[in-house]
């Protein structure tokens, strides 16, 4: 299969950390809400896995968790560079929380995808249900 060829996202029961550390993806798209710190949810989940790469942004400025808001961080593991693109959806209603995604973090986040064509990615339904992909 030619790069051209591949999936845009990887359907399957893998938990996200593992679908991109055993190489099924070679990237994976985290929510992070404005709302929680430390970040919780697979965001929490991929802070952890990058000793804290995700909090680093943070304190540092570069993401804030504000919806609209995609960044994009290589995570070098092992032989390899994971793309990760970290997507801001504002507010959640309560920490852990995820619901629908604002538009504006769609746009946001379509435009960045846009630019990483030929990337298969790994995407928690939990974070991004499957009607973000529908429509």
């Amino acid at each position: 299969m030619n790069r051209s060829e591949r999936p845009l996202w990887k359907e399957s029961d893998i938990p996200l950390d593992r679908l991109v550390t055993e190489g099924e993806a070679a990237g994976c798209v985290v929510a992070l809400s404005s709302s929680e710190r430390p970040p919780l949810a697979w965001a929490g989940m991929l802070d952890w896995r990058t000793r804290g790469a995700i909090s680093d942004s943070i304190r540092a400025g570069i993401f804030s968790g504000r919806a609209g808001e995609c960044g994009y961080f290589p995570w070098k593991f092992q032989d390899r560079t994971i793309h990760v693109l970290v997507v801001g959806i504002g507010a959640s209603e309560r920490p852990g929380a995820r619901g629908e995604i604002p538009p504006p973090s769609l746009q946001s986040l379509q435009k960045n995808l846009s630019g990483l064509s030929g990337v298969c990615w790994a995407v928690s339904r939990s974070e991004f249900p499957q009607e973000t992909w529908d429509g």
